[in-house]
């Protein structure tokens, strides 16, 4: 007998949605349960990350009163709204979260990690109606990112990468668009749903490094065994100037690995040795590069010294290019091992283009190449052996 109040087809209909929420229920079960299988399956993270320490210091590279000077020229001013996301993230890891501005209307180094880890502070200064930077995932948090767009990073995994390089701790709270969090659930997302053929790995592989080591293998979402050898196989085995920035990023976490490996041994001997050697190539086709002024530009990787003669075409020749190319050398030179660094007098020449060049910049130009000069900033001051944070002004 048909319910008196529902035509067959109601029934029919009813029945489809109750047996859809109950199929429903059982897949967020079904997640839930694998979400818990792959945390357990993590080996034990570092509380706290490990930090990667510049080498040296070196007067010849740059004079204390100079280096004062850049870094309050490099101050990311607050503009509001408009403040670009990929700005605010380069800004914390070039000034670090106990930066206290110098000049009125810039922002300070709370602020700046406020925005990217507490939602309420990014909905107030963009509104609601943005998609939230900070996302629940079923293996944690994962941070938005976009190649274009104000409001998201821009590269995976580069902003959990700058929070682990100022040095968050695992308990550190984070509160996205669903509540509250922690840093461990954006850690956890990075190793979980890390892939050996995703696109862009350099900061993914660099938070690895900062919150396993000493261990030296985990295991993805999908159960791939991963391990720092068989990751800097991959950095090496990658054409330059593949990647982004002309590379420069696979080189400088290169060389983090390989200072925490002199620490905690995360590679085999035969991978340490490639990696060195590698590096070392690295170093001399900068010494073949350079150009007389002191500069590189966006074809230093070339087995050719192209880079000696100006560009006629494409966008590797330009200003913020050449600032690009050379402060990022600069920064991945300044934590790798002394046996793969090229003359000082080369850094030392890199070194006196970059400060005569932002010391000319205007203030439009500041804020326009503002990714770039932050990698730049942060390299004069490693190469005085500390991070910008660390020298009084």
């Amino acid at each position: 007998m048909s319910h008196p109040l529902l035509t067959r087809r109601q029934l029919l209909g009813f029945g489809l949605l109750h047996a859809g929420l109950l199929g429903g229920g059982a897949t967020w079960a079904a997640l839930d349960y694998r979400a818990e299988r792959l945390r357990r399956r993590l080996p034990p993270l570092r509380p706290k990350p490990w930090a990667i320490r510049p080498l040296r210091d070196e007067p010849v590279v740059v004079e204390m009163d100079v280096l004062r000077q850049v870094l309050n020229r490099l101050e990311l001013r607050d503009r509001g709204p408009q403040l670009k996301i990929n700005h605010v993230d380069h800004a914390l890891r070039f000034l670090g979260q106990e930066h206290r501005p110098k000049q009125p209307g810039m922002l300070s180094g709370r602020q700046m990690l406020a925005l990217l880890t507490d939602h309420r502070e990014f909905a107030r200064r963009y509104g609601t109606q943005q998609p939230p930077l900070l996302e629940p995932s079923v293996w944690g948090v994962r941070v938005r990112f976009s190649s274009r767009g104000l409001t998201a990073s821009s590269h995976r995994d580069h902003t959990v990468a700058t929070l682990a390089e100022v040095g968050l701790p695992l308990d550190f709270p984070i509160h996205t668009s669903q509540g509250p969090a922690a840093m461990r659930d954006l850690v956890r997302h990075v190793l979980l749903s890390f892939a050996l053929d995703q696109q862009e790995y350099e900061w993914s592989v660099l938070v690895a490094g900062l919150y396993l080591a000493p261990q030296r293998v985990w295991f993805n979402r999908d159960g791939r065994r991963l391990s720092f050898d068989m990751l800097a196989v991959r950095i090496m085995r990658q054409r330059m100037p593949q990647g982004v920035c002309y590379g420069n990023h696979r080189l400088f976490t290169l060389a983090a690995l390989l200072q925490l490996d002199r620490r905690h041994r995360l590679f085999d001997p035969q991978v340490r040795s490639a990696a060195v050697r590698y590096l070392q190539g690295m170093s001399r086709r900068l010494v073949q590069h350079q150009h007389p002024r002191g500069f590189w530009n966006g074809r230093w990787p070339s087995r050719r010294p192209e880079s000696l003669r100006p560009a006629t075409t494409g966008t590797v020749d330009r200003l913020p290019d050449r600032i690009l190319a050379t402060g990022h050398a600069l920064e991945w030179l300044a934590i790798a091992p002394e046996e793969v660094l090229p003359p000082r007098e080369i850094v030392a020449r890199g070194a006196a283009w970059l400060i005569e060049t932002i010391q000319g910049l205007s203030d439009r130009d500041v804020e326009q190449w503002y990714t770039f000069l932050s990698h730049a900033g942060r390299a004069l001051a490693m190469w005085r052996g500390k991070y910008p944070a660390q020298i009084p002004r």
